[in-house]
């Protein structure tokens, strides 16, 4: 049975019917066609929301309320410390993982820094707000671990029984090397954000790129399809989200970043893994880019400027032009320099939260087999914990 999973990536990136494939359908092929559809509807009636409008107040868009199963419908508070007092929202290190010791089902997001993730606050809420007995006692934490001990750390991990993980910056990409399995698009990225346990150790997908596309629909109304991208990054997330670019039927994707190092490995396994991509592919370099980029470009932040105070824009402001849309994979930080400088130019912008919850939705499905409760994630994000 295709799962729920499978069924988002299908409906965030499939692109509608031509003419000419309605017409040489055969009376199975209608079958076929009518019966994926089914299944993606039903999959996903839980979760359609309302597609915001460009705004030319240009602030910043959040994505419109999901509607819900019943049982999911309600405003669920969410406390950072459980009935054990284990409190969620605590940074955890290596230290504190080597002593573990909770006959809870785990979760955790591992990333370096931390301390910023919204993801315990969103899981969290989700799993409180389904009253299933298999989901019990189920937590979320957040764990500080430096990329030279991410490997001790999965063992750990699946020693103690985490169900599943999420890796943020810097271990999507040196994470795939201490893996069992990985799926096709986390391969086809060069990077996997969540981990699901196995018996002999932890299988690794992407659920990032599907996250940006969705949060870019439901948010501006814009699909990829013959769009340019600007990717700023060449990290994890930016892996994700060129594939997913490449997928949808992008006109051109532009890749920048410091390194051209880093900025010829994504080339080159871009054009590896995606050799029937029709979009043009560009290069640059960060502190020297064009003059100018294509009109109407939807530029994305996927470095790591921004999860600080104090940090620059990645790209020079008089690069903004009317008709573009900003969007800052970066949340959890408050306004980042990038959308501030794109929003005094009255361009339409988003930021990280919303591809956080369709990516941390995806998650979910992996590690429980349920829909999640997309409207409680969403109210999670943005509203503080209680104590």
């Amino acid at each position: 049975m295709i799962s729920f999973y499978e069924n988002f990536l299908l409906f965030a990136n499939a692109a509608p019917p031509t003419a000419e494939t309605v017409n040489t359908l055969t009376p199975s092929g209608w079958a076929s066609m009518l019966c994926s559809v089914g299944a993606v509807t039903f999959a996903f009636v839980w979760c359609l929301t309302r597609v915001s409008k460009r705004n030319s107040t240009a602030e910043t868009n959040r994505p419109a309320p999901a509607e819900q199963h019943g049982e999911h419908s309600e405003t669920v508070a969410v406390s950072a410390v459980d009935c054990d007092g284990q409190d969620w929202e605590k940074v955890r290190t290596l230290n504190d993982l080597r002593h573990w010791n909770s006959p809870k089902t785990s979760l955790a997001v591992v990333g370096m820094p931390i301390a910023h993730s919204l993801s315990p606050r969103m899981h969290n809420a989700a799993l409180n707000a389904i009253n299933a007995p298999e989901l019990a006692g189920w937590r979320y934490f957040k764990f500080e671990i430096p990329p030279d001990a991410l490997g001790e750390a999965l063992t750990l991990f699946h020693q103690h029984g985490f169900r599943g993980i999420n890796l943020t910056l810097p271990h999507k990409v040196c994470a795939l090397a201490s893996l069992t399995r990985v799926d096709v698009f986390a391969a086809a990225s060069g990077a996997a954000n969540t981990l699901v346990r196995e018996e002999n150790g932890y299988a690794g997908y992407n659920t990032d790129g599907a996250g940006f596309v969705r949060a870019l629909r439901e948010t501006q109304g814009v699909t990829l399809e013959n769009a340019v991208v600007v990717l700023l990054g060449a990290g994890g997330a930016a892996r994700a989200i060129a594939a997913s670019a490449l997928d949808t039927g992008c006109r051109e994707l532009w890749i920048g970043n410091r390194s051209a190092g880093r900025r010829a490995e994504l080339l080159a396994q871009l054009r590896e893994k995606k050799p029937d991509a029709r979009a043009t592919l560009h290069e640059f370099a960060m502190d020297a880019p064009p003059p100018a980029f294509p009109a109407g470009a939807v530029v994305v932040n996927a470095t790591s400027l921004g999860l600080r105070d104090g940090d620059p824009s990645p790209l020079p402001a008089a690069l903004w032009q009317r008709g573009m849309i900003a969007f800052d994979i970066v949340c959890g930080t408050g306004e980042t320099a990038f959308l501030r400088e794109a929003r005094a130019r009255g361009i339409p912008s988003v930021d990280g939260l919303p591809m956080l919850c369709w990516q941390g939705a995806l998650a979910f499905e992996l590690w429980t087999g349920r829909s999640a409760p997309v409207q409680v994630m969403l109210d999670a994000l943005t509203r503080p914990p209680t104590r």
